[in-house]
């Protein structure tokens, strides 16, 4: 069957029902303002009031009859046709008025219109039915009218009592139509809504049975568990430190486990029914008193300082002993666990007429009024995030209210953010009748109850403490193992990892996330275990920053996660973790993986330094290869040179000997046009001589003048009188550092300042005004060398131009203008001196050549 006929087939009884109740609203509805209708009678009609006045009370019998019908099963099962029954009754007893008065001229026919409206407001009609009603009441009229007397009647009355009856009809039909579809949506909707109830009823009732079996399950294999452990604590003398340290962790645990396991079945029995609660007198301020001297060690450790305040008058009530005492340690935990160190807890008893008022106040982190109507529902927790800073599984105050529910009491909370909580558990007090049931003494709690509320507390142990900062090194101070940071919020686990890891790692160690990023920015670990749900910041964000930083992004790190959700892991991974660890974890798997690990980042880190090693090597061999290009030229333009140079230097000497008569020739002297020409190719003469000198110079270093001892100062002031002319009209600042004693040959490094001269006046010139263009020679005693820099604010070079400008017949000038040898020669000469020549250039600023000279010795 399909859901709509499921709805279909179950909305005919609802509708049924529904349509028997409002017909009997509208028979009693008609029953009262029948009668009120006499006053019409005796207004307009008063000659009628007495027949009209036996109509109605005859109508009102008649309806009584039919609602007397609506509670008989044949009534209930002939529903529709009772109203039709009593509502065209009405309309009969309307029509026989109008017969009886004028007929269509009778404003009686208004109360046609009245009971057609009045079905759609009222009566459960279908609009079929309202159709068929409508159809009824205006036949009736039509009828009513004709039998009257044919020639008495008024038709114009006659079309507009029957439009306006038309009328009606037709809106009532409507509002039925749009009635009914809407009762069957709403009908629909509620019933949707009762059957997903039953099923999550259902559901519910599955998932507590399944809690209710899993909780069995596993109180056996931790009783195997605790069992054997017990048995192996009772001789811990006889046991490594290390390996009682370990038992002691796994007891404490179990318990932890056991403690959860008998919550959760404790809820499910106390939600079923099977609370097996002993209610009896009990004195609630004594009986509190020796609970919280049991944990009273505890809020010594967080260093939290614990009050207590009973009533002293008698605070009888009628309770559980143990179910105060799930209900006094769940609450006290808490307590504790939320409040900071420093803070204060305070337990203190009143009573009312009817109640004893039990209440733990605390000066804790407080909760938020958008969490407070959900504290005492199961498993949920005021922070439910993966960043929560307190553990728990949200089962201790849903088994602290169901246990007062089921004792007939009442649970309250009354707390504000950063300010504290306050929990109040009302005990129905006992009357005075009942009061000799109570014993005189106070009750004392037992060592072996001692114990065990010990033990029912101990999650609070689970809690983050302030603990010192440190690195442990099994192996000494001296000993450089790989550092492992582990960051979890469980002291326990921590424990246990720092055991595991120490024998071969050094290992620090964090309680939350925030203090985790913070070491391994500081400390630079090379392995991290990292907890995914931490608090302050979760593992992932920690993870995620940590791989974004160049600093931390080679640590290689672990992630652990109790979370089975392949989508959790897949996210670690994405945000860069190395590996995860799924909880429970065994000692060797987490070795192997943190083994492995550190395996893969020597092998990163050697695989850096060789590309590190690499990519200097490469570095070198472009600058070798560079030189040996370099090398090639000059080995080249030498072998040129030194066949040029005899051939071109005899006839040139020659040729300006010639030149030299021919210019003191006294006819050549006194032709103006022809001295000039001669001048003119005497100017070329000498620019091949300069030529070949460079030539010479470059193609022959070694036979260059000897180093001598000459100061710097005398070779700048000869440079500045060979370039005068070009250096015309620029400013040139000289801060010349003292004593200026080079070694070197002064010839050569005359030519190399008159060349860098040269170029630094071309690049001012055109590209700087006159006042503005200037030269600047600084030089400097460092390092045993005496540093030279020529900084000209001219037109500066290019990157691309600069890393050329050095190598032979490199030239941006114009043809004819250079052939690119100055800076080659330069840099040529100042190696011979043992130098470096570099340039560092700015666009459009400046550009400084440097190169340096030995410095004499001073002996």
């Amino acid at each position: 069957m399909s859901q709509a006929s499921s709805i279909r087939e179950a909305f005919e009884p609802y509708h049924q029902d529904y349509r028997v109740r409002e017909s009997r609203t509208g028979c009693v509805v008609s029953i009262i303002l029948i009668p009120a209708g006499v006053s019409l009678d005796l207004v307009v009609y008063p000659a009628m009031l007495v027949p009209f006045l036996m109509l109605r009370f005859l109508c009102i019998a008649f309806i009584a009859g039919i609602l007397a019908l609506h509670f008989t099963d044949w009534g209930k099962q002939q529903i529709r046709w009772l109203m039709f029954a009593w509502s065209v009754g009405i309309q009969m007893v309307f029509c026989l008025m109008i017969y009886l008065t004028d007929g269509a001229s009778s404003t009686y026919y208004a109360g046609l219109n009245l009971v057609v409206l009045a079905i759609g407001l009222v009566l459960p009609y279908t609009y079929r039915e309202a159709i068929v009603f409508s159809v009824i009441s205006l036949l009736l009229y039509l009828a009513t009218c004709l039998l009257h007397g044919a020639e008495e009647i008024n038709n114009i009355l006659l079309y507009n009592n029957s439009y306006f009856i038309i009328l009606t009809a037709v809106i009532t039909v409507v509002a039925v139509y749009f009635k009914e579809k809407r009762r069957f949506e709403e009908f629909r909707l509620n019933y949707n809504l009762e059957q997903q109830n039953i099923q999550l009823e259902e559901l519910d009732r599955y998932k507590s049975q399944f809690f209710a079996n899993i909780s069995h399950e596993l109180r056996t294999p931790l009783t195997l568990i605790l069992g054997p452990i017990e048995d192996i604590l009772r001789n811990a003398s006889s046991l490594d430190e290390k390996v009682a340290s370990l038992m002691h962790t796994a007891r404490e645990n179990g318990l932890r486990l056991l403690k959860l396991v008998n919550d959760l079945l404790d809820l499910i029995r106390l939600e079923s029914g099977k609370s097996n609660l002993n209610l009896r007198p009990v004195d609630i301020s004594s009986y509190a008193s020796g609970l919280v001297d049991s944990v009273r060690h505890l809020a010594e450790t967080r260093e939290i300082s614990l009050y207590t305040d009973w009533t002293e008058e008698s605070a009888v009530a009628s309770a559980d002993e143990r179910a105060i005492e799930r209900i006094l340690m769940n609450l006290l935990s808490n307590a504790i666990k939320f409040t900071p160190k420093d803070g204060e807890v305070h337990v203190s008893t009143r009573v009312t007429k009817k109640f004893v008022v039990l209440s733990v106040a605390d000066t804790g982190i407080g909760i938020g009024q958008d969490d407070l109507s959900v504290i005492f529902d199961r498993f949920r927790q005021a922070d439910g995030s993966s960043t929560r800073k307190y553990t728990g599984a949200g089962i201790g105050l849903a088994l602290v209210k169901e246990l007062v529910d089921n004792m007939g009491g009442k649970v309250s909370v009354d707390s504000e953010p950063d300010v504290g909580t306050t929990m109040k558990v009302s005990f129905r007090r006992v009357s005075e009748g009942e009061m000799d049931a109570v014993q005189s003494e106070d009750i004392v709690v037992s060592d072996d109850n001692i114990e065990q509320l010990h033990e029912a507390a101990r999650d609070i142990a689970g809690m983050p403490l302030d603990e010192p900062e440190g690195i442990y090194n099994p192996a000494g101070p001296e000993t450089k193992l790989p550092l492992v940071l582990v960051v979890d919020d469980e002291p326990a686990m921590r424990r246990y990892l720092v055991d595991i890891l120490s024998e071969s790692y050094r290992v620090i160690e964090a309680r939350d996330g925030l203090q985790g990023l913070e070491l391994a920015n500081r400390n630079r670990p090379d392995l991290m275990v990292l907890d995914l749900m931490l608090p302050e910041m979760d593992g992932h964000e920690v993870c995620r920053l940590l791989k974004q930083s160049d600093e931390t992004r080679s640590i290689k790190l672990v992630m652990l996660t109790a979370s089975i959700d392949e989508d959790a892991k897949l996210r670690a991974l994405r945000f860069g973790a190395d590996d995860f660890l799924t909880k429970p974890f065994g000692r060797i798997e987490l070795l192997t993986r943190l083994k492995n690990l550190h395996n893969t980042q020597e092998l990163e880190n050697d695989l850096r330094d060789n590309n590190e090693e690499l990519g200097e090597a490469l570095s070198e061999l472009k600058r070798v290869q560079g030189s040996l290009i370099n090398s090639e030229k000059i080995n080249a333009l030498g072998k040129m040179s030194a066949g040029l140079l005899h051939e071109i230097n005899n006839p040139l000497n020659y040729s300006l000997a010639a030149l030299q008569m021919i210019r003191s020739d006294p006819g050549v002297k006194g032709d103006a046009d022809i001295a000039e020409m001669v001048d003119d190719v005497n100017n070329g003469m000498e620019r091949i001589r300069s030529i070949i000198s460079d030539l010479r110079a470059f193609a022959y270093p070694s036979e260059a003048d000897k180093l001598a001892v000459f100061p710097f100062s005398e070779a700048v002031e000869n440079a500045l009188r060979f370039t005068a002319a070009e250096m015309k009209s620029i400013a040139v600042e000289l801060d010349i550092a003292k004593p200026d004693q080079v070694l070197g040959s002064n010839s050569h490094i005359v030519q190399v300042l008159v060349n860098l001269f040269s170029n630094s006046a071309k690049a001012v010139k055109g590209f700087r005004s006159a006042k503005a263009a200037k030269i600047r020679v600084v030089t400097r005693v460092e390092d045993n060398r005496y540093f030279v820099q020529i900084i000209d604010n001219g037109r500066g070079i290019d990157e691309e131009t600069a890393q050329h400008i050095f190598e032979p017949f490199f030239t941006t000038d114009d043809v004819g203008e250079g052939m690119g040898m100055g800076l080659s020669i330069c840099h040529t000469i100042v190696s011979n001196h043992g130098g470096r020549l570099t340039v560092d250039s700015t666009l459009g600023e400046e550009t400084m050549f440097t190169f340096d000279l030995a410095i004499p010795d001073s002996t």
